[in-house]
């Protein structure tokens, strides 16, 4: 799994209610179901909660995540079925509105 940033914006998908920051649209086209989904600022030492509170982002979704405030710099974490965690550190949502997990 990798995550391309594209400066695109995608319509619809489910909604995923965040902590703080820019919103921003995250796609999944990794070919696996995600089972937690973990966004915190860049500046913050821990995940917070999951996300997807028990839910599944399945492949071909995408999900429209809706921040709090104007922060740009997020660290994000995806975990697939099997546990395994993607992570990703300072991506820039300002500049990159729309994430692809490919």
């Amino acid at each position: 799994i990798t995550v391309t940033l594209a400066a695109a914006a995608v319509l619809g998908g489910t909604s995923l209610a965040a902590q703080a920051g820019q919103d921003f649209t995250i796609e999944n086209a990794s070919g696996v179901d995600i089972f937690e989904v973990y966004i915190s600022p860049s500046t913050s030492d821990t995940w917070g909660r999951d996300m997807l509170e028990g839910g599944i982002f399945a492949d071909g979704e995408t999900a429209e995540v809706e921040m709090g405030s104007d922060a740009c710099l997020f660290d994000l974490s995806f975990v697939d079925f099997e546990g395994t965690a993607l992570e990703f550190y300072g991506v820039d949502v300002c500049d990159t509105p729309l994430l692809r997990i490919n």
